[in-house]
């Protein structure tokens, strides 16, 4: 009889452990709202002097999955050169795609079209 209830109670313990329940650790990603996948930067630069550089070019872009990252970047620079009387404006965008490569490595490719204006006062 005890070789009976230790043959029953080796068959049963185990499959009492098949009826355990396991969560999912896989996190089901869920889809964002637009708002949340926006990224927003740029580029602020002076420099005063004798030499005067003014570059202000803000950055907009959107999170298309956790490793590609489209943009437009607009632009306004503006130098002047005293010593030469010399001053120059450019305006224009950019598109731009950044793929992450590794945590906080990444390739960026980008086309530019940027309006040159110039000034020079030491013409004769």
């Amino acid at each position: 009889m005890n070789r009976l209830f230790i043959l029953i109670a080796f068959i049963i313990v185990p499959l009492s452990g098949f009826s355990q329940y396991y969560e999912n650790k896989e996190k089901k990603e869920e889809k964002k709202p637009f708002k949340e996948n926006l990224f927003f930067g740029g580029i602020l630069g002076l420099q005063f002097g004798t030499y005067t550089l003014i570059d202000i070019s803000p950055v907009i872009g959107y999170k298309v999955s956790p490793r590609f990252h489209p943009g437009i970047r607009l632009t306004y620079q503006y130098q002047s050169d005293q010593t030469t009387n010399y001053k120059t404006y450019r305006y224009g965008g950019s598109i731009f795609a950044r793929l992450f490569l590794v945590q906080g490595i990444y390739a960026q490719a980008e086309a530019e079209a940027l309006n040159i204006e110039w000034m020079n006062s030491n013409l004769e």
